[in-house]
């Protein structure tokens, strides 16, 4: 593991096991399909961005292990959220071709 990732772990796996019951060297298979894939769009440092893709891999292979993700098609991680949503293929005509309406932020 390294820096760029510590601490994402207790987020996903709190409230399921303590940290120190988890066999991580015996984790059953990934349920994640080998043809799901990882976008990262949007960064200007290309190497940040592919380290961020890296870990992004790792993280949904663990939880692969402990959520049933066979059906998953991939993650899109990106800096202009809305960009990023219209570009996805979301399985249905006129889905993510408009306007994103979202409550004012204040």
């Amino acid at each position: 593991m390294t820096d760029l990732h510590l601490g994402l772990i207790p987020l996903f796996f709190k409230r399921r096991a303590k940290l120190e019951e988890i066999d991580w060297d015996n984790l059953p298979p990934t349920t994640v399909p080998e043809s799901a894939q990882v976008r990262v769009r949007g960064f200007t440092n290309g190497e940040a961005a592919e380290k961020l893709g890296h870990v992004v891999v790792e993280y949904v292979g663990i939880m692969g292990s402990f959520f049933d993700l066979s059906l998953l098609e991939g993650v899109t991680v990106a800096v202009d959220y809305d960009a990023a949503l219209a570009s996805i293929d979301q399985g249905m005509d006129g889905l993510g071709s408009g306007p994103i309406d979202r409550p004012a932020m204040m």
